[in-house]
């Protein structure tokens, strides 16, 4: 799991990376304050960020409405084609760009070139961590890739790049997320048959195991007890026949205790007939 964990963060961060130097920074400038400039007009109708949790669906309408013309700019068509060409060479699951707006603690999106029916439109609005505002405060709005498994998303491995102005100003964040489904599956599928596979090769050892038990402890040990047991009853029968008991026609060669105990019941019951005798 880490080398795939670790496989796949190297690659999305190299990807948010590419993607960030890739387009055009002066375009996503201008439609980065063309969209800011409507988010915090909000805010400030709003006296602070909207309860967005609490949005109905007029609300939400409303609010996205205020973005329309921003969809028709010549910089967010560049910059959607620009990405959905990423989108389409490297088959992610979302990628997008936004800014991450440190007054309001919220990221914002621009453009989102992903495919689907999670497409988010221009405007939308997540709050991020604490602890990423106190770095980007810091002048770092990288944020290293990590994994997630969320039951709507499923599992997703996700990373961001800054993207900078030829003044190496901040003008917006690079966003990828790639979907880990398939090779989390495969992996899943590779336990479970592992597990198949273990399970089937030790039952055939315990099998085996029971096999060389009886045939190599119990087997002897039975047929030493049936002899002995037959000690008196094989005296009674062949005392006038002079025929050989079951003790003695055992042919127990284990090379263990088991053989020595034989040899000692052997010797001791032609003792026992010695004396009676």
């Amino acid at each position: 799991s880490a080398s795939i964990y670790d496989h796949f963060e190297s690659m999305t961060m190299n990807l948010a990376k590419t993607v960030a130097v890739t387009i055009d920074a002066e375009e996503a400038k201008t439609l980065r304050d063309a969209v800011l400039d409507i988010y915090r007009t909000v805010c400030k109708e709003n006296g602070g960020v909207p309860d967005f949790l609490g949005f109905s669906d007029e609300d939400w309408e409303s609010y996205y409405a205020r973005y329309d013309k921003i969809t028709e700019m010549e910089e967010y068509q560049n910059l959607l084609e620009r990405l959905h060409q990423i989108n389409a060479a490297n088959h992610v699951a979302s990628i997008y760009l936004g800014y991450m707006d440190t007054e309001t603690g919220y990221g914002i999106y621009l453009a989102d070139g992903s495919t689907g029916a999670d497409v988010c439109a221009v405007g939308t609005c997540d709050p991020f961590e604490e602890s990423n505002l106190e770095r980007m405060r810091q002048g770092d709005y990288d944020f290293p890739a990590y994994v997630t498994n969320y039951p709507d998303y499923g599992w997703l491995c996700s990373a961001g790049a800054g993207v900078r102005s030829k003044t190496g100003s901040i003008v917006g964040t690079a966003m990828v997320d790639i979907s880990m489904d398939s090779v989390m599956r495969d992996r899943q599928d590779f336990l479970r048959n592992l597990c198949l596979v273990l399970s089937g090769i030790t039952a055939l050892i315990l099998a085996v195991l029971i096999f060389l038990i009886g045939k190599i402890v119990l087997s002897p040990i039975n047929s030493l007890a049936r002899a002995a047991a037959s000690f008196v009853s094989d005296r009674e029968a062949h005392k006038e026949e002079n025929a050989q008991s079951a003790i003695s026609r055992l042919k127990i060669h284990t090379g263990d205790e088991i053989e020595y105990l034989c040899h000692s019941i052997q010797q001791m019951e032609q003792e026992i007939n010695d004396y009676i005798e």
